[in-house]
């Protein structure tokens, strides 16, 4: 038991340090280009590359992911890791927005194969907390890397170097512990491609797409929203702590109820709790203890609903769909992060409420779908 919750556990901390770095790079990044002087407009066309070079990922990696694990997930590392060294160090406008392109693509890599390669290794029954755990901490990481930063917001250069650090760290702990993953990724079943697995599987990708949206209006919305709403802007960066704490800490609690019950029942049940919780907000924002508590309530709903998709994947599909089925999240993870801040962001322009019910009435709708559709 030792031997297969070892690599387990290897797997799920390169991740999550990864997803630490890649959070304060991020950040770091747009900090270089607002110091320039660069127009909001076009700091955000920047950072667009790199939900493109995650969408382009997800399109060849079902081709050509072939071979020992291990050796993608080492490809993946060292290509991010030189990356973040490059764009602490590079000036041009250009030359940031394709090394941000290849970020994502490296970045995507990683992420599809080890999640891939967790599902393959996961023993049997404990799928739900097992993916759960990484989901939370995945989304831990991702919150504390612009924490970092913002030690060194006037140098974000600094924080690129630390964070660059970060991840040839994980790489050596990554290559010293190659032998641990003998895990090979197969050839997908002939025919059986993204869109095909679109068509056949659309509740999981649904779901995947109201969680992206969720996840990157969040960071860049709601702080709007609740100031809009009369909020302190102290109150309103605590509430959008506790969402991401929610976000993390009660992934486990989802896990146990995935193992206990099903997949599918927990991805309907925190897709439609997530439209409640959401609706409550215009309600509860001159009551900020409860609007908080609010906020906790739907991190974890709304990334439950991401651990219910992943382990749908883990417990449905063959071994040789896998690498498919998590390129086609990673797609319909990028597209929906590409679309929703731009949407709700205008929408708001005209009513701060469209942040929540706006969102509130994907996860309805994606509830529905699920509902009706079930999950293939």
């Amino acid at each position: 038991m030792k031997s297969t919750f070892l690599p387990i556990a290897v797997l799920i901390s390169v991740v999550a340090c990864y997803s630490v770095s890649l959070g304060g790079t991020y950040t770091a990044a747009t900090l270089i280009l607002n110091h320039k002087g660069y127009s909001a407009f076009l700091i955000a066309a920047n950072a667009s590359m790199t939900p493109l070079g995650l969408i382009a990922s997800s399109m060849l990696l079902p081709v050509f992911a072939r071979g020992k694990a291990a050796y993608w997930l080492i490809g993946g590392l060292g290509t991010t890791t030189i990356a973040v060294f490059l764009i602490s160090y590079v000036e041009s406008y250009v030359g940031l927005g394709l090394l941000r392109l290849l970020l994502g693509f490296s970045a995507n890599t990683l992420f599809i194969v080890g999640e891939t390669t967790l599902m393959m290794i996961t023993p049997v029954g404990l799928g739900g907390r097992i993916m759960s755990i990484y989901n939370g901490l995945v989304t831990l990481g991702y919150a504390v890397g612009p924490i970092g930063v913002s030690i060194f917001s006037a140098r974000p250069s600094y924080a690129l170097i630390g964070c660059g650090l970060i991840l040839a760290t994980v790489l050596i702990v990554m290559i010293t512990n190659v032998s641990r993953f003998s895990t090979s990724l197969l050839p997908a079943e002939k025919g059986r491609g993204i869109l095909l697995f679109a068509r056949t599987a659309p509740a999981v990708l649904i779901g995947t797409v109201a969680v992206a949206a969720f996840d990157n209006a969040s960071l860049n919305l709601f702080p709007l929203f609740s100031i809009a709403a009369g909020l302190s802007d102290e109150i309103s960066l605590w509430t959008l702590s506790a969402l991401l704490v929610g976000a993390t800490f009660l992934q486990y609690p989802v896990g146990v109820l995935i193992d206990r019950f099903t997949p599918q029942l927990i991805l309907n049940c925190t897709l439609l709790g997530t439209a409640v919780c959401l609706s409550t907000f215009p309600l509860l924002t001159s009551h900020p203890y409860l609007y908080v508590c609010a906020a906790f309530v739907a991190g974890g709903t709304a990334f439950g609903v991401f651990s219910a998709v992943l382990s749908v994947v883990s417990t449905r599909l063959s071994k040789e769909l896998l690498v498919t089925a998590n390129s086609a999240i990673g797609l319909f993870w990028g597209l929906g992060s590409f679309v929703s801040v731009p949407a709700l962001g205008a929408a708001m322009d005209y009513d701060y409420l469209f942040y929540p019910m706006g969102l509130a009435l994907l996860f309805l709708v994606s509830f529905i779908f699920c509902l009706v559709r079930g999950v293939k």
